[in-house]
């Protein structure tokens, strides 16, 4: 049997990829401007409160974005111009690539190669199966996030799907490659009957491998069940050395990033609306396996007390204990703080008005975040939004012992297609 030439392969891909372009003739620019003013109230009462000096976060905090958006076929692009304005801070300015991809297809399959945000799984303030992206989906300003390089093959047929894909978390300073881990991907999506039914599997270099699935359903006109669940073979947390050491203060940071062995991470949780009142109720809880326990929480509590009696002995080195205790808030640095959360959240769908309410509640320390937020659309064009974030709950719990014990913020964002 004769083989094809190589030459006619070339050329077989060439015109089966200029057919996939011409097919595509979506196109749409979209520019933008946002600008948030953000102010901290630092606590009266955290064991980590510091000088002002030594804060981790400004008194208040000017952001304001520009960002271009443009669609042309199957070529697609995100940018952010950056510019913060800090109180007794330089001004600092940043430009992004959020987005930089090329989407395509070949016969059945659906292709996609460059930078690109990529989310996947189930839930609302947590996604368990959302191993690529890793989104903070409970951050208080709705910035774009930035995605990953990735080359992504997808498969769909009328019930269910198949993607395969490989990401690069690569980390530059200065232009230059830092750090490269390498990540293979896999998720099954299928349609079945009422349910939505998700299972990935993932390998990282440092977390090596992970499996999973999740599955959404909606029971009936006003309520909706979702849940997922996702084992990790190396479960990766931010550790401070000193806890267990015998020392009370360190001369560099003393937080490293340690392997905790394998670890579970799951939610459930539903959600009910009334389409006519507008009202949307929504419960979930989940278990995070990689992070803090209600033991680690106590752990730091215990030194950051240690840290502060130093301050009363006039011998201690002042600046010493004031960074020690600036370093240790590193301990907040994640998502997901504590294990174990609860959440409710009431939200109502107005014309233009779109206010919400959250509580969330860490049941092991007791603590509590309240987050009353909303979204005015003014026009087409023109959208205001403000949020305040409350934490209290016990005294000893790691969200009233927070530096900072609210945080408001107020913003507009306007944008006009090209």
């Amino acid at each position: 049997m004769k083989r094809p030439k190589l030459t006619s392969l070339i050329k077989c891909l060439l015109c089966t990829l200029a057919a996939s372009i011409a097919g595509q003739t979506q196109s749409e620019t979209l520019l933008g401007y946002r600008s948030y003013f953000q102010y901290n109230d630092k606590s009266s009462h955290s064991v980590f409160q510091t000088p002002e000096d030594y804060t981790v976060f400004p008194k208040h905090e000017l952001l304001q974005e520009v960002r271009l958006n443009v669609q042309q076929g199957g070529f697609n692009m995100l940018l952010n111009g950056v510019h913060s304005t800090r109180k007794n801070k330089s001004n600092e300015k940043e430009f992004i690539i959020n987005e930089l991809h090329y989407d395509f297809s070949m016969a059945d399959w659906d292709l996609s190669v460059g930078k690109k945000i990529l989310g996947w799984g189930v839930g609302q303030a947590f996604r368990p199966l959302d191993v690529i992206q890793r989104e903070d989906r409970r951050r208080l300003i709705p910035n774009d996030l930035e995605g990953l390089p990735l080359l992504s093959i997808e498969l769909f047929n009328e019930s269910d799907s198949h993607t395969l894909l490989y990401a690069n978390r690569t980390h530059f300073d200065n232009l230059k490659a830092t750090d490269q881990r390498h990540e293979l991907a896999y998720k099954y999506y299928r349609l079945q009957g009422e349910w939505d039914i998700q299972a990935v599997a993932h390998w990282s270099e440092e977390e090596y491998l992970a499996f999973g699935s999740g599955a959404a359903a909606v029971i009936n006109d006003a309520t909706e069940v979702h849940g997922s669940f996702l084992w990790r073979d190396n479960c990766l947390q931010q550790i401070n050395n000193l806890i267990g050491s015998g020392n009370t203060l360190a001369l560099n940071n003393p937080f490293v990033t340690k392997n905790s062995g394998s670890c579970i991470k799951a939610l459930m949780g539903f959600s009910w609306s009334e389409p006519e009142s507008g009202i949307t109720l929504l419960f979930e809880a989940w278990h995070d396996g990689e992070a803090h326990s209600h033991s680690d929480w106590k752990q730091q509590l215990a030194l950051a007390e240690d840290q502060r009696r130093l301050l009363s002995i006039t011998a201690a080195p002042e600046q010493a204990v004031y960074l020690n205790l600036k370093a240790d808030q590193q301990f907040y640095d994640q998502p997901i703080l504590m294990e174990n959360n609860v959440m409710a959240r009431i939200s109502w769908q107005g014309e233009r008005f779109f206010p919400a309410f959250d509580v969330l509640l860490t049941p092991e320390d007791r603590s509590v975040i309240l987050t009353p937020s909303f979204t005015y659309n003014l026009n087409k064009n023109v959208n205001l939004l403000g949020a305040l974030r409350y934490f209290t709950g016990a005294s000893k719990s790691a969200y009233n012992q927070i530096a900072d014990d609210m945080v408001i913020f107020i913003g507009i964002d306007i944008s006009f297609i090209l």
